[in-house]
């Protein structure tokens, strides 16, 4: 099914008319600049955290607890526009997120090691998706990558499971991690959204038709 799909839409952007062809063409440079851009970024940020493993620890720590904090005070003021156990209930869980907050501010070790915790049960269910997505496309191009960036992040959901008690470092260390493969695979796309390549995989059938005329 993936393989027809991919055919359609081949040939859909072979048979476009030249000013559309361009214009496909100019689309995706603009993605390929964008996919560029993002990708060194991630890599940049990951290999900060990566040296500096504790500061980007609580870096992400101090994150979670600002949007932990600024969602309960949304909820506390929203909920004084409710009624009943409604309001009674939106307020709770108001209250509820910004005490969680605070307390990730005031025990910043223990937050790491929550986050962290919950970092290696997203990392794991990410894998999981990724390796299935893999052979769901193979052999689609891009699927070998996937599939390891897939086996990447169960590793590193089971290495969090075993080290976790060992060190408050692990969160910057796999967040590091993560940064530099969705970089790599950021730079490998925009490869992919070269215009040669793109005419390589989209071709054109006019020019073949009149490659024999000229000749």
């Amino acid at each position: 099914m993936q393989n027809s799909q991919t055919q359609i839409s081949g040939e859909s952007v072979s048979e476009m008319s030249p000013r559309l062809r361009q214009d496909f063409f100019r689309r995706m440079a603009e993605r390929r600049s964008n996919a560029k851009w993002a990708g060194w970024l991630a890599l940049a940020a990951g290999l900060l955290a990566i040296v500096f493993p504790f500061a980007a620890s609580l870096s992400i720590n101090a994150v979670v607890a600002a949007v932990l904090i600024l969602t309960g005070i949304a909820m506390v003021w929203s909920g004084f526009s409710l009624s009943g156990w409604h309001m009674a209930g939106q307020i709770l869980a108001g209250v509820v997120s910004i005490l969680a907050g605070a307390w990730m501010i005031a025990s910043p070790i223990l937050g790491i090691v929550t986050i962290t915790m919950l970092l290696g049960a997203v990392f794991m269910a990410e894998g999981i998706f990724q390796i299935w997505t893999a052979f769901r496309i193979r052999p689609a191009a891009g699927w070998g990558l996937l599939l390891f960036s897939g086996v990447v992040s169960i590793l590193a959901a089971v290495a969090i499971a075993f080290l976790l008690p060992a060190s408050p470092i692990l969160l910057g260390v796999f967040a590091g991690i993560n940064l530099i493969t969705t970089g790599f695979a950021l730079l490998m796309l925009s490869g992919k959204l070269e215009p040669e390549s793109l005419r390589e995989a989209f071709p054109d059938p006019r020019a073949a038709d009149q490659k024999p005329s000229q000749s």
